[in-house]
């Protein structure tokens, strides 16, 4: 969370994670039947913030009971996604409640279980530094 100091906001820092030349952060999706880790690529290519089927459907938010759902571009072409609102998303120590992420598994595996978007990052006014790892919200 971002630091006060009298009236002033200070931002706060982060590390992320290296994967190879993937930058990787930790969240915590909340959902009716509770909470659960994820590992989230930041991606600055992608609209949404996206979450696999198999997390949302572990804390209770399931995206086929979704009515909303979102056009995505992907890898293999356009696809319709449900969009998925939780109870929270919390990342970099920073929780939003109700938090809307889009349901889609990714087609390569490996230790992601979804994307961070621009909509989150734009949310937190994010600045990343690529080369040394961090990140830094207001």
């Amino acid at each position: 969370m971002a630091h006060r100091y009298c009236s002033d906001v200070l931002p706060a820092n982060f590390t992320l994670r290296r994967h190879g030349s993937l930058l990787l952060c930790k969240a915590i999706v909340t959902g009716p039947r509770g909470a659960h880790d994820a590992t989230l690529l930041l991606d600055t290519g992608s609209n949404y913030t996206v979450v696999t089927y198999e997390i949302l459907e572990k804390v209770g938010c399931s995206a086929a009971m979704s009515r909303a759902h979102i056009r995505i571009t992907t890898a293999n072409g356009v696809v319709v996604a449900p969009r998925v609102r939780t109870q929270a998303l919390t990342i970099f120590d920073h929780k939003m409640e109700g938090a809307n992420v889009v349901a889609h598994d990714l087609p390569f595996s490996g230790p992601i279980d979804g994307l961070l978007g621009m909509d989150v990052l734009v949310a937190l006014r994010a600045r990343i530094d690529i080369g040394a790892a961090t990140i830094e919200i207001e």
